[in-house]
This record gives C-alpha cells, structure tokens and sequence, in this order.
C-alpha cells in the first residue's frame, strides 16, 4: 500500500471518530443552549435574542463544517454503487444503450438483453425474456426442455451485504468501525459474489488465512472462497453459495441461442455452462484440443459429458463429425445407439476398445498421408483445398479411462499418448473421463499432453493437485466444477444439464437420433441448414495410404457404413465365444490371433526373446527393437497374453510381466485354496490367458492329485484336498 492510501486510510479512520463527532457535539451543544433560553418563560428578554439570533449560525455552521463534508465522503465512498445505479437508470429510461464489445470472444459471449454488471436485489434472469432466443434455435434445439428455475430464489442485496459481511469479519477478529463499502453483488446460479472495499489495515492475504473462521460466520463452509476484487482496486471477492433450496439450475436451453452464434465460428462448439456470475461458458475442442474430464461419483461428471456430446451434435452434421464413444460402465453410452454420427456403436468391451483405437490411430496415419500428398497441413487447410471431398472431425470419448488402464495400460496409455501428440492437426480429438485420477491413471505424461481440463468434486485435496496442478475450491458437487484451458487460469462454472427430469434428458436425445436419421444421408448430404457441400461417392471407397492394416476411410457420413470388423481371412479362425459368456453381446469380439507364418512367425520369435531378456511385455520397447508399428507390436502382445507368457499390465513396472509355466501353476494352485472353488471361466478372468493353458494347468493338478477329474461336463473339476491341507498350503506360500 503506497504512503498515499495509507494517510487516506488514516483519515477515514480517525475523522469519522474524531472531527465529525466534535463538531457535532459542540453544536448539539450550542443549539441545546439557545433552546433552553427560548423555552424558559422567566429567562431574561435580551438572552432570548441572542438565542434566536446565535441559533440559525450554529444550524448553518453544523451544516457547513460536518454535514455536508460527512455527506460528501460517504458519496465518495459509494461512488462504484451510485454510478453503477445511474446507468440502469438511463438504460431504463432508454437514453443509453449499452455498446457491444468489439472483441469476438466466442467462447464467452454476451447475454443479449441481460446486464452485464448485475445486482443480485433485482434477481436478474440469466436469460433474456422473449423471442431473442427461442427465434434463434434451430432444430433439433428447438426439443430441448425449458428451465423452470432459471434464477435463484432469493440472494444477498447491497444493504444486506455490508452488514453481513462486517459481522462476519468482527468475529473473525478483525478490526471493523462500521460496515464495509459494498461495491458489487453478483448473483450466478449457484454462488454469489460480494465484493467490497478491504477496510483499514485489513489485507487480502490475512482475509485468505482466516477463511475457515469467515465461511464459519458466514454460514456456509462448503464452497466459500475468497478471491482479489475484479475492476476494483484494493477489495475483495467472498464467493458465497447460495441455500440448496435457492439456487438456480442451468439447463441446456439457457444457453442454446448462444450455442448456435458460437457455431458460426468454431468447428466443435461445447457448451459447458455458466460461470460464478451468471455468464455462459462456451469453448471450441478444436482450440482445446483434448480435454481431461474428472470428477467423483455424483458431482456431475457424466452429466458434462452428455452436454458435450449432445452440444456437438446438435449443431453439426455426421459428415462434419463422428464419435467413437467407449463406456467401459455399459450405462452411460447406451442411449446414443443409433445416432449416425457414431463410428461404431458404443464400445464396452474393453478388448474391443483397444482395437478401435489402435483403428483411429491408423485412420490419424491415413490422413497425414493425404495431407502429405495435397500439400496441406492440417483438416481446415485439407477441406478448405478439397471442398467437394470433405474429412469429418473425429472425437473419441472415454467415460472411464482407469478401466481400460486396468485391462491393457501399456497398450492404452502408449495409445492415448500418440493421439494427444499427433492427432490434433488430423482432425481428431480425445475427450477423457476418469472417476480416480491417481498418479497411475492420469500419468505425468498423458498429463503434459492434456492441458485442458475440468475436475468436479474429488475426494482429497491431492486428487485436485494431480488433476490441475494446483489448489482448488471446495466444490459443491452436482455440477460446480473448474476447468483450465490451455492452461490458463481456473475458471469456476456451473455445468449444464439437459434437464434434471427424470427421462426429459432421454427423451431429447431420442428427439436428436430421430432429427439426423431423418435427413437425407443416402449419397452423403448434408441439409442446407449446415451449409455442407455434398461428399463425392467416388471418395468414399478410398484406400488408406498407411502401410499398416487397411481401415475403412471415415470419410463418409453414409449410415450404413459404419466401422464393422473386417472380413475374416481363410486362415483366421471365427471369434471365440465361452459357453459362460455368450449372454455379453460386445464379448462376441473377442479375436482369437491365427498363428503366424513365415516372417510374421519369426517376428513373434524374435518378440518372445526380447520379453524374456526383459522380463515383460513393453510396447515401446518391441517397437524400437523390432521397428513395427504400433498396431503389430499391440497384436503380439494381446497374443502372448492369452497364451498364457505374459501376465495384465502391472502399473508399477510399467509392462506385462514374463509369466513361466511353474509360476502360472503355482498362482492357480493359490488361488483355488483362496476361493474353494474351481471354475473354469473365472480362472481365464482372473489370470486373462487362454482356456487352453488354464485346462492345462488343471491336468497338472490332477495329476498331483489336489484336484479330482471332473466326473462330467456338469460336475466339471472338484477339490481332492482336505481343508487343512489347503491351509498349510496357504501358510507356506
């Protein structure tokens, strides 16, 4: 604080305590005289003169020397309130119109007809009324629901708040003469935001330290912040939550005009929500160009990602953009079977998961190539310079990374890294969710190629450091989240939802399948409404220029055209279906690898004695000794996995581990003491090899004579051991 401020603070400090209760005093003083002398019927004729004449100067001089200099101080002080009052008031009277911005933010536009600098004792709608929005919305956005609690209930006012908030501050310990100066109140749907000028020798740092004594006072302890003014010199910010009962929800519509203006200009417009202060939230993928999404059980993760995807596809065509969507759960993906902007439908077999990524990767190849080839640089300058031939954006969705890294880590996390470093410029673009960020899951480097990202409500503090780096607020859940883009500052918002109505959110995504099945997609057009030239059909049948294993060219929006599995060569055998699993359609995918022949078989060789000189399975190491891509080197090592050689992928040494046949048998033996049980199925899941090696390891143990031979295909294998012989078995190991 500079020696100016200081005298300033001085000043306000003492005169106030001081000047303006002395002169006060001393006229009360003065005019109580004069009035006894008027009032006293027996009091002298010439004192009662002196006492009308000496009482309008002790009026006048009260006036000139304390109320008029109070008056003016305390105007000084309020100035940000009074001006800011008097330019509502020319707004309402309609002599000024506030001026648009001249600079083209898209991705956080104004409201129109909304205030840009709200006050919360007017309860402001977020939205404007009338046919400024709603006449802006095209279909299928015209379906989605209507908000019935666009605004809160009720919140702080600019009298109310001084009082509160001196309060507040006096039982925190901090010395404060007489209410705070409110300069701000602005009310969001979820949080309101008070900003006031820092009384005398109070600073922010000492505010921040105190916080959990302030939000105790305030009342709300979970979600309170305190943060640096914005526009205001020397004031702080307390961000409050408002009451469960009076907060606000936000819904897709509220945001949808918006959505549509946004589009005009970026390639994948998202909606992701309202800030703090009520303003809308809308960002482009392709700037981001991949996005960490994170956050626990009921903070409202799912939710975000469902408005991403039905933002997108909203507004662009399936010849604009395809998704690949990979639900590891089986729940969340479900409802968008159908929808033609899918690639596949959605993936949640995990093994079938790893191949369609290893899929985009050679699709990412194909379209370097063509980029190489028409001397372009990227998917803007490709479709700009190709016009009549035009490639989708393609955006993959993962709702849960952590299990795909619990079945395949190497291949995924090896996978997930070239995508983040290399697919950007191809048009392709990974959106990926995680419930557990731990350091294994979300790894340092995943992270580094991942700058944007948004966490809701985690459990610990150290989930919010590994996710963003740094601290963050403690979130409410149901949707408050905070995101960084690029890695810029955090931003708090409110996530959007379609519709907090059981089976409204549903039903509008059924209305969206049911828009895009609709139109005419049968040579690859897309309506006007989009302003996409047609697809030539020639293009469609493109080969890929990739030296790798052919993929479909996605170039195509033609539904029937979809990414099936190839047809199986003559001497590949069909997929392997267990009589315990064939009730999961997705596990009708599993592949079983043919045996390789001629060179193939000596690269599987050669692949053998690089993992038992390394003791495991490392995709990047096979590929730089061997020099294969990265879909060969994932084949050899799906395969050596289901015979049994290598073990899942251990997230500690970071590779498969060598597993040897006496070590196999010994972990089945161990594990059937444990379980008491013999199954089969369980065994190939538990240990993930082949049934052939499993049914293996059990003759071994027959012919031990722990295990009986099974009597038929019903009994199946019986335990020939006693209890206690398993448990010194157990105690031994």
């Amino acid at each position: 604080m500079s020696d100016r401020e200081k005298d300033d603070a001085e000043e306000k400090d003492h005169l106030p305590k001081n000047y303006w209760q002395f002169v006060t005093r001393l006229c009360l003083l003065g005019a109580g005289i004069c009035l006894i002398f008027l009032v006293m019927p027996d009091s002298p004729p010439i004192m009662q003169e002196k006492a009308k004449a000496f009482l309008p100067r002790i009026v006048g001089s009260w006036i000139v020397f304390s109320a008029l200099p109070w008056s003016l101080l305390k105007l000084w002080q309020h100035r940000a309130r009074l001006l800011n009052e008097w330019a509502r008031w020319r707004a309402a009277r309609g002599q000024a119109v506030q001026p648009l911005s001249s600079a083209h933010h898209y991705d956080q536009p104004r409201i129109p007809g909304a205030d840009q600098n709200p006050v919360s004792d007017e309860r402001h709608a977020f939205m404007a009324a009338g046919p400024s929005g709603d006449q802006l919305l095209t279909p299928p956005l015209t379906v989605l629901p209507v908000n019935p609690n666009p605004k809160p209930r009720a919140a702080m006012t600019m009298e109310s708040a001084g009082g509160v908030i001196s309060t507040a501050l006096q039982l925190a310990e901090f010395t404060v003469e007489e209410d705070v100066s409110v300069l701000k109140v602005e009310a969001g749907p979820v949080l309101q935001i008070v900003s006031f000028q820092l009384p005398p020798k109070v600073q922010l740092s000492k505010l921040a330290a105190k916080k959990d004594d302030i939000a105790n006072h305030l009342g709300p302890q979970q979600g309170f912040d305190i943060t640096a003014a914005k526009d205001f010199k020397s004031a702080a910010s307390f961000v409050i939550p408002h009451d469960q009962s009076d907060r606000a929800f936000v819904y897709m519509r509220d945001i949808a005009a918006q959505l549509v203006a946004v589009a005009e200009k970026a390639t994948l417009p998202m909606i992701f929500g309202l800030d703090i202060r009520g303003n809308p939230l809308l960002f482009d993928l392709v700037k981001m160009p991949h996005l960490l999404v994170c956050g626990a059980t009921g903070s409202g993760k799912s939710v975000f990602v469902n408005t991403l995807l039905t933002s997108m596809t909203s507004v662009r065509s399936p010849a604009q953009l395809q998704l690949l969507l990979i639900d590891p759960k089986q729940v969340e993906f479900g409802i968008y079977k159908g929808l033609p902007h899918l690639l596949a439908p959605p993936v949640t077999d995990m093994k079938m998961a790893v191949h369609m990524i290893e899929k985009v990767i050679v699709e990412m190849e194909r379209r370097y190539g063509l980029f190489a080839e028409t001397g372009t640089r990227n998917l803007a300058s490709y479709n700009a310079k190709h016009p009549e031939q035009p490639l989708p954006s393609i955006v993959i969705v993962i709702d849960e990374y952590a299990d795909l890294m619990l079945v395949a880590g190497d291949v995924i996390e090896d996978a997930v890294q070239r995508i983040t470093q290399m697919a950007r410029a191809a048009g392709i673009h990974l959106i990926l969710g995680t419930q557990r960020p731990s350091v294994n899951v979300v790894t340092g480097t995943i992270k580094s190629n991942l700058p944007s990202r948004v966490t809701f409500k985690l459990p610990s503090t150290k989930d919010y450091m590994t996710v963003l780096e740094r601290g963050a607020p403690k979130l409410l859940g149901f949707g408050d989240g905070v995101c960084t883009v690029q890695g810029g500052d955090l931003q708090r918002f409110q996530s959007a939802a379609i519709s907090v109505a059981d089976g409204e959110d549903t039903a509008f995504i059924e209305q969206l399948i049911d828009h895009w099945t609709r139109c005419d997609l049968g040579a690859a057009l897309v309506t006007t409404e989009w302003g996409q030239e047609p697809v030539d059909e020639s293009n469609l049948n493109r080969k890929p220029v990739t030296s790798e294993q052919p993929s479909r060219s996605i170039e195509s929006s033609e539904p029937s055209e979809r990414w099936t599995e190839e047809q199986q060569d003559e001497n590949e055998v069909p997929w392997e279906v267990d009589d315990e699993e064939n009730s999961a359609p997705m596990n009708n995918l599993k592949k079983e690898i043919p045996s390789p022949q001629g060179p193939a078989r000596d690269k599987y060789e050669q692949a053998l004695q690089i993992v038992r000189e390394e003791g495991g399975f490392k995709v990047s190491t096979i590929q730089g000794k061997l020099r294969v891509g990265f879909g060969e080197a994932a084949s050899l090592a799906e395969r050596m996995m289901e015979e049994g050689i290598v073990g899942p992928y251990d997230a500690e040494s970071k590779l498969r581990p060598l597993i040897e046949t006496s070590d196999l048998l010994s972990r089945v033996r161990l594990h059937i003491c444990r379980k008491r049980v013999v199954r089969t199925h369980e065994l190939r899941e538990h240990f993930s090899v082949r049934k052939e090696r499993i049914l293996e390891c059990l003759h071994q143990l027959v012919e031990e004579g722990m295990l009986n031979s099974p009597e038929s295909a019903r009994t199946g294998y019986t335990i020939a051991w006693t209890e206690s012989q398993m448990d010194a078995y157990m105690e031994l190991s």
